[in-house]
């Protein structure tokens, strides 16, 4: 719910729009009340900053207001990782030191999840053997990559 409070609502005209000049959606949305705008289930392309403008006949020049509504979204993650040994040949053993194993994490989410590495709940630091790499950075979305060259087992 956004709210547009006035003293009076019958000696004011109250406006919604958006401040991107893009239509507010007509479905699940509609009006309350004294001016308050309400969202039955927000969408992610319902974020935006809202303008409520409140005009008289006594003053034609519109007070305003703009509030910002911000969509969360639940962070989504996907895994997946790839063997390779130096030969390119996995029906082979794998011998300490000969294989790279790539693991991506792909994830989605409002605002951005922030990707972080653990082996055994410890913090993985970059270092000769531990590469990350950003694949893909968008404004909701994240893909990155971690390199593990010589493959130690055992």
């Amino acid at each position: 719910v956004l709210e547009c409070i006035t003293d009076d609502i019958s000696l004011h005209q109250l406006l919604w729009s958006r401040i991107d000049d893009r239509p507010i959606r007509t479905g699940g949305v509609r009006k309350e009340g004294q001016g308050s705008l309400v969202f039955l289930q927000v969408q992610e392309e319902d974020a935006a900053v809202y303008n409520c403008s409140v005009v008289n006949d006594v003053h034609r020049n519109p007070v305003t207001q703009m509030i910002e509504l911000s969509v969360l979204k639940a962070p989504c993650v996907e895994v997946t990782m790839s063997l390779r040994n130096n030969i390119g040949n996995l029906s082979k053993p794998i011998r300490n030191g000969e294989s790279v194993v790539r693991i991506t994490c792909s994830t989605e989410g409002l605002p951005s999840p922030e990707i972080s590495w653990y082996r055994n709940g410890v913090s993985i630091p970059v270092s000769a053997r531990h590469k990350f790499h950003t694949i893909a950075s968008e404004k909701n979305s994240t893909k990155q990559q971690l390199v593990i060259t010589d493959i130690r087992i055992g």
